[in-house]
């Protein structure tokens, strides 16, 4: 009879421990820390609720921040973008369980270079560039106007703020030291938009999803930030797990995740929900880090 009380004792403790130890969450600063926060309520209370454990979320400063936590083992499992997915994989064991989708049923999204209306008329374009042969038409606009301007990258970590833009200038050639005054990193996808807004820094790159969200909160407005260059599709940033946490945690996770009801999903531009993902997805990212290392 002891010794059954005691298993039970030791069951009951055991399932109590279990729900004690929070799932550490961490976020990618793709906008202010207190609008995340707010918009993250009823997906924490959510996900707690179908995988019985509390979730501790960590709104970190930098995508490098979210990279050395991982590193340290301080994280379970974190929203990043898909270069930083790439970053953090090179020192930590990690894995994509689910991408965003779109209300469209789109799982990618593109890289914007966006500028004051003053320097899309001096740089005569009207009509937005696309790829790497509209990169190379930016090149040759800006021949006339080196030196002239500051350009800004959202983070060194960043998809779309930093990594892609950077993939197409190198593929033709545009290096950003000889045809910009000054190079400098806004941090956020949403403070790349004000600069350019307010005049502080005329071009920047950041994310679409973050642009069309700014222009529909009324933060800015297509005459003021206007997207004069946009990349090919990238895939859209994942939430990548510990690839040491339980199967049943990863499990239990991916299902809340695709589960979750669109409501619950924290704003972020048109995304409503979540899709299955998996390491083969973010090849393309791969390649590009690769490429950007050469």
């Amino acid at each position: 009879m002891r010794k059954i009380l005691f298993i039970l004792i030791f069951i009951f403790l055991g399932n109590l421990w279990a729900k004690e130890q929070c799932l550490r969450y961490g976020i990618i600063p793709y906008a202010s820390a207190i609008k995340i926060e707010k918009s993250y309520q009823k997906w924490k209370s959510f996900l707690e609720n179908k995988t019985d454990r509390c979730i501790d979320i960590n709104i970190k400063s930098s995508y490098n921040d979210i990279i050395e936590m991982f590193k340290k083992d301080k994280l379970d499992f974190a929203f990043v973008g898909p270069f930083s997915y790439i970053l953090t994989k090179q020192h930590a064991k990690v894995e994509p369980i689910v991408t965003g989708v779109t209300s469209d049923g789109h799982a990618t999204y593109k890289s914007l270079l966006t500028v004051t209306k003053k320097v899309a008329k001096e740089l005569d374009i009207d009509t937005t560039l696309k790829g790497e042969k509209g990169m190379a038409a930016l090149k040759q606009k800006l021949e006339a106007h080196k030196k002239k301007w500051s350009i800004a990258f959202t983070d060194e970590s960043s998809t779309s703020g930093y990594a892609v833009p950077s993939y197409y200038m190198k593929k033709v050639q545009l290096a950003p030291l000889k045809y910009f005054k000054n190079n400098a990193f806004a941090g956020t996808h949403d403070a790349a938009q004000l600069v350019v807004a307010h005049d502080i820094i005329p071009l920047a790159f950041s994310a679409q999803m973050l642009y069309n969200q700014m222009l529909q909160n009324n933060k800015i407005t297509k005459e003021q930030n206007i997207v004069i260059w946009e990349s090919d599709p990238i895939p859209k940033s994942p939430i990548i797990v510990k690839s040491d946490l339980s199967n049943n945690i990863k499990q239990k996770l991916q299902k809340a995740l695709i589960d979750l009801p669109k409501d619950y999903f924290p704003e972020l531009g048109k995304t409503i929900g979540y899709l299955k993902t998996n390491k083969e997805n973010y090849m393309i990212i791969e390649n590009i880090h690769n490429f950007l290392k050469r």
